[in-house]
């Protein structure tokens, strides 16, 4: 079981974070850089079920996690969350959960908006659509800002994982 349990923690984070990192450092740029045209590439990953996938994965991710600490602490023992390895484990696994808080809570609603008000433009007025580009505006700064916050919160958690054993 435990075998199992590292399997879906490791091969979830690695898509979870690897993903975050790649929107944030190349896809939200290219995006942006693409101006109205890269609304229809975030239609088409909406579509194709990202933004759906991607909480899963992370939930996944984070109780594997839980359940790892958990077996590995013996039910959560404080002799063992005060030992160097248990505190690394321990601030990784709250850098993954603040992860997940900021992009459910803030950025996933930020970007569906964003794809509302894309949807909204095709069929605007000029008077609304200078309002809906403002708006536009205001939002893709937040997008840029939270998917930067994930991405670092994110590369933190696995990279303080990844070295706790060595502590």
């Amino acid at each position: 079981m435990i075998i199992v349990l590292r399997l879906i923690h490791i091969l979830c984070g690695v898509f979870w974070v690897g993903t975050l990192i790649f929107n944030s450092v190349f896809l939200g740029p290219a995006i942006r850089e693409a101006g109205p045209e890269g609304g229809k590439v975030m239609g088409i990953l909406v579509k194709n079920g990202l933004p759906k996938i991607m909480p899963v994965v992370a939930i996944l991710a984070i109780l594997a996690g839980l359940a790892l600490y958990d077996h590995n602490s013996a039910h959560f023992k404080m002799s063992y969350m005060q030992t160097n390895v248990g505190m690394a484990f321990g601030i990784g696994g709250v850098l993954a959960i603040i992860t997940l808080i900021l992009g459910a809570t803030i950025l996933a609603p930020t970007l569906e908006h964003m794809g509302k008000i894309g949807q909204q433009m095709a069929s605007a007025s000029p008077a609304d659509k200078e309002r809906l580009t403002a708006e536009l505006q205001g939002l893709r700064g937040k997008a840029k800002t939270f998917s930067n916050i994930v991405a670092v919160t994110g590369v933190l958690a696995s990279a303080i994982m990844a070295i706790a054993r060595y502590l």
